[in-house]
């Protein structure tokens, strides 16, 4: 389970503090963030009392309340969910990358959300209109899944590369150069479990990946649902009596 799921929320889903700092917590606060940003602090406080008069204070009020006091009140998202079904069900060890496949590394804490977008996209497509005008699932799960894969790299390349530092500075990994302490890291979050427990020191990242894999999927099946309804179209358009095989979706 994600349980620090709070953590990844942002100040609208949060809503209003149901606690109250006292006003020195709030001054504190206000304090920490000019000091942290003090070319975007006026910025941000003409922007909040522009958006229904809230002002940076009540801000601070918002991002002290404990995590647990959200999550205690707020309703989860749905992204949760997807990341919570993601883990459980797929609680053996994924396949590690090929030879020569050193980026996909980095992506092995998130494996079991990529499988549960791809089995998630598969199952849809089936129910797509026309899906006879439309590719194999052998043809289109690859695709996807390099899309999910080009979308996930960015975003978990800096968490790895910290990671497998702290790691190193440790003393806990043995790879005589940097690759084998790379591989290394990276192979011993094959795990679901281990993985979800490193992830749950980012639940930022994990909504980050959830959700950009859920609006890639999305963005895929629209993709087909009008190539699958306009195929004909599109080959009269075109002049070609039979369109060829679909090669990339972007």
């Amino acid at each position: 389970m994600l349980d620090p799921w709070p953590r990844a929320l942002s100040l609208a889903e949060r809503g209003l503090a149901h606690h109250c700092p006292s006003d020195t917590e709030i001054a504190r606060q206000v304090a920490r963030w000019c000091c942290q940003f003090p070319f975007i602090a006026p910025t941000l406080a003409e922007a909040a009392e522009f958006a229904h008069g809230v002002t940076l204070e009540v801000l601070a009020a918002v991002a002290l309340e404990p995590a647990d006091a959200v999550g205690a009140r707020a309703t989860p998202p749905d992204w949760v969910a997807t990341v919570n079904r993601a883990y459980a069900e797929r609680n053996q060890a994924s396949s590690p990358p090929r030879e020569g496949e050193t980026a996909r590394w980095m992506l092995v804490p998130v494996y079991p959300l990529l499988e549960d977008a791809a089995v998630t996209f598969a199952t849809r497509v089936r129910g797509i209109g026309r899906a006879e005008a439309l590719p194999e699932l052998d043809v289109l799960v690859p695709l996807l899944r390099q899309g999910l894969e080009s979308v996930a790299v960015p975003l978990v390349a800096r968490v790895i590369a910290l990671e497998v530092n702290v790691s190193r500075e440790r003393g806990e990994l043995r790879g005589a150069d940097p690759r084998e302490r790379f591989i290394e890291f990276c192979d011993s979050l094959r795990s679901p479990g281990r993985a979800l427990n490193f992830l749950t020191e980012y639940p930022v990242l994990v909504r980050l990946v959830a959700v950009a894999f859920q609006q890639t999927t999305e963005f895929f099946l629209e993709v087909l649902q009008h190539l699958g309804s306009d195929r004909d179209l599109l080959g009269e358009v075109a002049g070609v009596p039979e369109l060829g095989s679909l090669v990339d979706v972007s």
